[in-house]
C-alpha cells in the first residue's frame, strides 16, 4: 500500500551529479529510479485494473441482454402452447 504516498521533499532538490561525492549521487539516482518503477508497475496495474473492469462491465450487459432474449423465447413458445401463466412470467422475466 504506497499508492497515496508522494515522494520525500529531498527528491525534487537540484544536485549537482557532477559533484565531489559522486558515489552518493549515483545511490540517489537509483533509488529515484528504483520509486520510478515501483510507481510505474503500480500504475500499470491499475490501468490492467480498468482494462479489465470495463470488459466485465460489457460481458455483464451482454449476458443480461442474452437472458433476455431466452425469456422471450421462452414467453413466445408458452403462449404458442396456451400457457398463460408461464407466458406472463416469463414476459416478467425478459422485461426486469
Amino acid at each position: 500500500g504506497q499508492r497515496n504516498e508522494s515522494l520525500a521533499w529531498f527528491w525534487s532538490v537540484e544536485v549537482d551529479l557532477r559533484g565531489p561525492d559522486q558515489l552518493w549521487n549515483e545511490e540517489c539516482e537509483f533509488l529515484l529510479a528504483f520509486h520510478w518503477l515501483r510507481a510505474k508497475a503500480l500504475w500499470d496495474r491499475w490501468r490492467e485494473e480498468m482494462l479489465l473492469l470495463k470488459s466485465e462491465m460489457d460481458w455483464t450487459c451482454k449476458f443480461f441482454l442474452w437472458k433476455t432474449t431466452q425469456w422471450g423465447k421462452h414467453m413466445q413458445e408458452s403462449l404458442e402452447k396456451r400457457l398463460l401463466g408461464h407466458g406472463c412470467y416469463a414476459g416478467r422475466q425478459s422485461h426486469e
